[in-house]
C-alpha cells in the first residue's frame, strides 16, 4: 500500500533522514453484497443465503407484539360501561307525508334528488310497468270473455239459431267465431230434443184418442151385453139354454178361491 507524501516536508523532517516505512498490514477485503439480479444466478441454497433478510418482517413481528401489548394492557385497565339495548321509534315534530305509490313495482328511473322542490303531478319516479301490464291484460281478457259467455247466453235464450250473435270488440275473433257456433249447435240441438218430445206428445196423444175411442165404443156396447147376458141367465134358469160364459168364468173363479 502506498504511502503518501507530502508535498512540503517540515523543518524536523527535512533534518532528520526519512525513516524506512512501516510494513502495511494486509486487511481482510470486505466482501461486495450482491445484487437482485446476480441473486437470481445463484443455486437455490445460495440464493437464500446471499438474500438478505426483509425488514418488513422484523417490523411485522414488532407489530404484532406491540397490539397483543395495548390488547391486553387495554382490557386489564379499560371498564366498560353496561349498556341495555331496547327497540324504539323516532316520531318528528314537523309534518310528515308519506310518498308511495299506488301499485307496488320496480323503480325503473328517479327523477328527482334528495332536497329538490317538487310540484303537483310533477314526475318522481319511473315504474316499471310490466307486472301492471300483465294484470291489466289478463283483466281485459277476463272482461271479454265474461262479455262473450253473456252473449253466448243471450242466444241461447232467444232458441232462435238465425239469431245474429253480436260479440265483443275486444274478444278474440277466434273465439267469438267458435262462441257463435256452439251457441248454434246447442240450439238446434235444443231443438231436436223438443221436437222429438212433441212427437211422443203427438203419438201419447193419438194413443189416447184411441183408447178413448174404445172406451166409448164398449161404453155404447155394454148395454146390449148385459142385455144379452140377462136373456142368456134367463134361459139358463129355466133350463132352455146352455150355461152362459160369464156364469161360466164365475165359478171357475169361486171354486179357485175355495182350494186357495
Amino acid at each position: 500500500m502506498v504511502q503518501p507524501i507530502p508535498l512540503r516536508p517540515s523543518d524536523a523532517s527535512a533534518r532528520q533522514p526519512a525513516a524506512a516505512p512501516a510494513p502495511a498490514t494486509p486487511r481482510p477485503a470486505r466482501a461486495r453484497r450482491l445484487t437482485a439480479e446476480e441473486r437470481e444466478f445463484l443455486p437455490a441454497a445460495l440464493e437464500v443465503i446471499e438474500t438478505p433478510l426483509s425488514p418488513t418482517v422484523r417490523l411485522t413481528a414488532w407489530a404484532l407484539c406491540a397490539l397483543i401489548a395495548a390488547a391486553v394492557t387495554w382490557a386489564s385497565l379499560s371498564h366498560i360501561d353496561m349498556v341495555a339495548v331496547a327497540d324504539g321509534k323516532v316520531v318528528p315534530l314537523g309534518q310528515v307525508k308519506v310518498v308511495q305509490p299506488l301499485e307496488t313495482a320496480m323503480i325503473r328511473a328517479i327523477r328527482v334528488d334528495e332536497g329538490d322542490h317538487v310540484a303537483a303531478g310533477q314526475l318522481l319516479v319511473d315504474l316499471d310497468p310490466t307486472e301492471a301490464r300483465a294484470d291489466l291484460d289478463a283483466l281485459v281478457y277476463n272482461r271479454a270473455q265474461a262479455a262473450l259467455d253473456a252473449e253466448v247466453a243471450r242466444v241461447l235464450l232467444t232458441r232462435n239459431p238465425d239469431e245474429p250473435f253480436r260479440g265483443p270488440a275486444d274478444a278474440d275473433p277466434v273465439l267469438v267465431a267458435h262462441g257463435r257456433d256452439q251457441a248454434q249447435r246447442e240450439i238446434e240441438k235444443q231443438l231436436a230434443t223438443i221436437a222429438g218430445f212433441e212427437a211422443d206428445m203427438a203419438q201419447k196423444d193419438a194413443a189416447l184418442e184411441s183408447n178413448d175411442a174404445q172406451i166409448e165404443r164398449a161404453r155404447l156396447t155394454l148395454p146390449l151385453l148385459e142385455e144379452k147376458h140377462e136373456t142368456a141367465k134367463g134361459l139358463y134358469d129355466k133350463r132352455y139354454g146352455a150355461r152362459p160364459s160369464v156364469l161360466i168364468s164365475a165359478l171357475v173363479r169361486r171354486s179357485v178361491a175355495s182350494a186357495m
